[in-house]
């Protein structure tokens, strides 16, 4: 009992790294939405034990809190970098995100970090860092030792542990994923849990997801995904074959939400006419609930599925796709136009490729859509966005030929952030403020709800361009149109 107390008091340094350590792991969950503890430990535990074996081989004790201090700043900024990510679009560390990582930073122009966090993470880094510091300092001074003395046990110990953490810390990711333990689909679909930081944390879950990610390509164990899929028959509803040989429009509408019109629920026929109507007159498919956004939720309305674990857009855009809804149309009329707009650049979430392999003839993109008149406010201003309306206004003929059958699929952009004030939404804040909306901005947030709902506006005028061009050109009664999230 003495020996172990003497060893604690001689190692004290690096029991409170491990407290620091644990605090900065669980207080950094608590940003994304996660209680404060880990539910599978293990994982996360062998990472430290790992980090701790290599400590433990310092000799120097000025070094060895030199290098602890320098693994907890990297621990926090790594998990700083993680919340960021979180913040930003809701989603966890993969490995198939680095293929996203120009798409990412393209799109970045607000850099909020959460200065509490990193704050209060600083503060406790630094008190450790002074505290001993000065205490091996005036040892040093006092000429008293400040080296360990390790016998040839205690070093073969300690790399054998080092050794078996790092063996389990690589071969768990690779045995969890060829065994389909990612692939559980029910989880997948229905799963409640926050996120993956619940279960092992935020590092060990970035160097699990870059083992798994960067070693396995293929999860050969399916068995039971038939079952899975076709558990449950869907019986033909009265609207079965209602668009039979009707021409498609598929809007996805980026980061469209209900608030607006419950907020406001007088003022929905007066600020979103057009939406409104539709709304009154089509289908509100409301028991639906899309977990997926963007690139992801663009997938899956052309494919019908997503793999798990890898990104279409860069692992499988050059894949032939004959299931793809435009080839699947297409099949069906050969002489459909079959073409994907988007007021963005085509480079993005690598478009121009996929949009090609999924059967579109074209993705007619922000640099295309400049000939026909559609004016690039994102690239010559930060913090705006190119208009749907403009773009649904120049690119009508296009869009809904008046003498073929046609298949278009649409990208909106207005909505999609950012949402601080706009200088492009000028006209319907002026309206917003003739309603008495949000007039009084007390603060941040007020302030991007009357963004959020001008941009909406914006898109609600964009939808009423394409309704009265199609009825102009009398195409709108053998039309279907589709808008999702």
């Amino acid at each position: 009992m003495k020996k172990f107390k003497e060893i604690i008091i001689n190692n004290l340094e690096l029991l409170i790294f491990v407290i620091i350590s644990v605090f900065i792991e669980l207080f950094g969950i608590t940003y994304t939405t996660c209680d404060f503890y880990l539910s599978s430990p293990l994982y996360p535990f062998l990472v430290l034990l790992f980090f701790m074996g290599v400590l433990c081989l310092i000799k120097n004790k000025i070094f060895r809190l030199v290098l602890s201090v320098l693994l907890l700043i990297g621990q926090m900024a790594l998990d700083a970098g993680f919340i960021f990510l979180y913040d930003s679009n809701g989603t966890v560390f993969e490995w198939a995100m680095f293929n996203q990582r120009t798409d990412a930073f393209g799109t970045l122009e607000n850099f909020d970090l959460q200065y509490g966090y990193i704050g209060i993470c600083l503060v406790l880094i630094f008190l450790y860092a002074i505290y001993f510091g000065v205490k091996f300092y005036k040892k040093y001074k006092r000429n008293e030792c400040i080296r360990n003395s390790f016998d040839i046990k205690f070093v073969v110990l300690d790399l054998s542990v080092m050794l078996l953490s790092l063996i389990s810390i690589v071969m768990i990711p690779i045995i969890d994923t060829t065994n389909g333990k990612d692939t559980i689909y029910i989880d997948r679909l229905y799963s409640e849990t926050a996120n993956n930081y619940q279960s092992i944390g935020m590092v060990a879950n970035g160097i699990y997801q870059i083992i798994s990610g960067k070693t396995v390509v293929n999860v050969d164990d399916v068995s039971g995904i038939d079952d899975f899929i076709y558990e449950e028959r869907i019986d033909k509803s009265d609207y079965y074959g209602i668009s039979k040989d009707n021409n498609l429009v598929l809007i996805l509408v980026e980061s469209f939400g209900w608030y607006p019109f419950t907020l406001y629920p007088e003022l929905s026929e007066k600020l979103y006419p057009n939406i409104t109507k539709l709304m009154n007159q089509g289908l509100v498919l409301s028991n639906f609930y899309q977990k997926e956004k963007t690139d992801v939720s663009e997938a899956f309305s052309v494919l019908g599925n997503y793999p798990t674990g890898k990104y279409v857009n860069y692992d499988f855009a050059d894949n032939s796709y004959p299931f793809a809804l435009p080839n699947i149309l297409k099949s069906n009329n050969n002489d459909m136009v079959v073409k994907s707009y988007h007021a963005n650049y085509g480079s993005f979430y690598n478009r121009y490729n996929l949009h090609k392999s999924w059967g579109f003839e074209s993705l007619t993109g922000i640099d295309e859509m400049k000939e026909f008149g559609v004016e690039d406010t994102w690239q010559h201003k930060l913090g705006e966005r190119n208009l749907d309306s403009i773009m649904f206004d120049k690119m009508k003929e296009s869009m809904f030929p008046r003498d073929k059958n046609f298949f278009s699929f649409i990208l909106s952009f207005t909505m999609h952030g950012y949402y601080g004030k706009r200088e492009t939404l000028e006209p319907y804040y002026n309206i917003l403020d003739e309603y008495d909306v949000l007039t009084d901005i007390s603060d941040v947030n007020d302030e991007y709800l009357k963004t959020y709902m001008a941009a909406l506006m914006d898109f609600d005028k964009a939808v009423g361009i394409m309704m009265s061009y199609l009825e102009e050109i009398k195409r709108l009664d053998d039309t279907t149109i589709i808008m999702f999230v």
